[in-house]
């Protein structure tokens, strides 16, 4: 049924790509990369090599910016800038595409400096999805159509500490069967919350779209975090940021030595 009289999309790849892991009984595994970060040709290679990567489901990718950043940690921040100088600010959209689904953070310097219309005549055909690294309560409700007009999903952000009236006004544009973000932590690599509170935030989403898909990202560290997460029925994948963007800094092998650490945790 639509939304609020407008259209709604058609079943979301972003959450089939996701279902596919947890068939396997595991976790979808959604990994952040930047183009750019640490450097254009260890970029390309991190980006080949995720593609490879049977555990990694969707890689969740950006525009690198330069400021205005509203929950990036020091390590996100870090790697933005030094992506930002290695590209002189154009970032291509052959720089993105990927064979396996893909959404992107979106930063508010994009967002203001080109208008969701331009973004999206740009980098559409490249991506599946977009998240807002601010909180905008309006940014849906007035690009609602352009999304859909250009077949790219929304892909609303909760906290796990919200009210579940909260939940139901930033559900309110999510597509039954979509992908819901739910933040684990109050910036990106920051404390990860109590299990407990996490659980009660992926109960509250379900409330209200009981068909979505959720990935739990920011403040997701560890194997042990991961396997914290397992154990919250509700919980579909977990989004590694900061933590895998550390070992990226050092290049392809560590950043692969970390997957192998956190691969057997998905699994439930």
């Amino acid at each position: 049924m639509p939304l609020n009289g407008l259209p709604t999309r058609s079943k979301s790849r972003l959450s089939t790509a996701i279902q596919e892991a947890n068939q396997k009984n595991r976790l979808g595994l959604v990994v952040y990369i930047i183009p750019g970060f640490p450097n254009l040709e260890t970029y390309l290679d991190l980006k080949e090599m995720l593609e490879q990567r049977e555990c990694v489901y969707i890689l969740e990718t950006t525009i690198p910016v330069h400021g205005d950043f509203a929950t990036a940690s020091p390590t996100i921040i870090h790697a933005h800038l030094e992506a930002n100088h290695a590209l002189r600010g154009n970032t291509s959209p052959e720089l993105l595409a990927t064979q396996k689904p893909s959404f992107m953070v979106l930063y508010r310097q994009t967002y203001q400096e080109m208008g969701i219309v331009n973004f999206l005549q740009r980098y559409a055909s490249v991506i599946d999805g977009i998240t807002l690294e601010w909180d905008d309560p309006h940014f849906i409700r007035q690009n609602f159509k352009s999304l859909n007009q250009f077949e790219v999903e929304f892909i609303t952000g909760t906290y796990s500490n919200m009210a579940l009236s909260e939940v139901e006004n930033a559900l309110e544009y999510a597509t039954q069967d979509g992908l819901i973000y739910l933040g684990c932590a109050s910036i990106t690599g920051g404390p990860m919350s109590a299990q407990s509170d996490i659980q009660a935030g992926a109960r509250k989403i379900k409330t209200v779209r009981p068909h979505a898909t959720i990935a739990a990202g920011m403040g997701i560290k560890t194997a042990d975090d991961i396997r914290a997460l397992a154990q919250i029925q509700q919980v579909d994948a977990v989004v590694v940021g900061t933590s895998f963007l550390q070992r990226a800094a050092q290049g392809v092998t560590q950043a692969e030595i970390f997957l192998n650490e956190i691969e057997a945790a998905l699994g439930r």
